[in-house]
């Protein structure tokens, strides 16, 4: 009896220390996910950006494959019309494979979720998932048949749970030092960077009016500049200065716009790295309000707001 229990004991305590093991495989995923530079291009068009960063302590992963289930307001922006979603060919990090840069994506029709697939990665081509900004894993699009809802929020927030077939959770998948792991990663890592009025007087401008972390709402000011990016003198009446702060050599566009998005001026310079300064001259323009809209190599990062006096 003795030794049958002495065996129980050892099985139990197997059992444990497998679970145990496996909870610190799994458990090692320390991920944030980002919903980011989320704008609307046009009165019946909307993008965002999906960006993942590693932020744990244990060394940084290998990305495998994302699911990802992303729900929104569907019938406040609908308007009568109908939504569909889709993914930018060739906006993903440049180091995925070939594979991984198409993904599957859709609209439900019943959930009204926006739900993203990721191809799969060997672990001999996976990508590093790097720690700050991270890597981007593309830019979704939802377009609607008619225009949005005027004065709309689409109030994207991320989803852990399942209904039936109708919508998915959020899962990341990574190898790590050879070892392939599941993570269900937790509300608090993941991040919804802005929750923009949809056709307002102004559109084309990524209004990140809120922070959406977890449950808490941190509210900053209506253009985020997260790319060393000032614009003065604000007012100006002769010229305003761009400085932008560059890492590397790219092509850097500053568009002028007018309050109705029609654009006055556009000016494409090779940035380099440090501090570049572009002057633009508005001395000819009449007063008012203007944006000015930043791109790098052809992707929005800044948009902010002008007085002509």
């Amino acid at each position: 009896m003795k030794k049958q229990l002495n065996q129980s004991i050892k099985v139990v305590l197997i059992f444990a220390l497998f679970l145990s093991t496996t909870f610190n495989v799994f458990a090692e995923g320390n991920y944030t996910c980002k919903l980011k530079n989320i704008t609307q291009t046009n009165a019946n068009t909307l993008v965002f950006d999906l960006w993942m960063e590693w932020s744990g302590t244990a060394p940084e992963q290998q990305f495998h494959s994302l699911q990802a289930g992303i729900n929104f307001d569907y019938n406040a922006i609908v308007n009568g019309g109908q939504l569909t979603g889709s993914y930018i060919s060739g906006s993903s990090f440049s180091g995925f494979s070939s594979s991984q840069k198409n993904y599957s994506c859709k609209i439900d029709e019943n959930s009204h979720q926006f739900r993203i697939a990721a191809a799969f990665a060997n672990a001999s081509n996976a990508v590093t998932i790097t720690r700050g900004n991270g890597i981007k894993i593309g830019t979704f699009k939802i377009t609607n048949t008619v225009p949005f809802t005027a004065n709309s929020r689409p109030n994207f927030s991320w989803s852990f749970q399942l209904v039936g077939n109708t919508t998915t959770r959020t899962m990341v998948s990574t190898y790590n030092q050879s070892k392939l792991g599941k993570d269900i990663t937790v509300n608090t890592q993941h991040i919804v960077e802005g929750n923009p009025e949809l056709n307002p007087a102004v559109i084309g401008t990524p209004l990140s009016d809120n922070i959406v972390k977890g449950n808490a709402k941190a509210i900053v000011s209506a253009s985020i500049n997260e790319n060393n990016i000032s614009v003065y003198p604000n007012p100006s009446s002769d010229v305003i200065n761009v400085d932008v702060t560059g890492t590397e050599a790219q092509n850097t566009t500053v568009k002028i716009l007018d309050i109705n998005s029609r654009l006055i001026n556009q000016t494409l310079v090779r940035t380099h790295e440090g501090v570049n300064t572009i002057t633009i001259p508005v001395k000819e323009l009449a007063a008012g309000t203007y944006l000015v809209q930043v791109s790098k190599n052809d992707e929005l990062i800044f948009t902010g707001k002008v007085q002509k006096k």
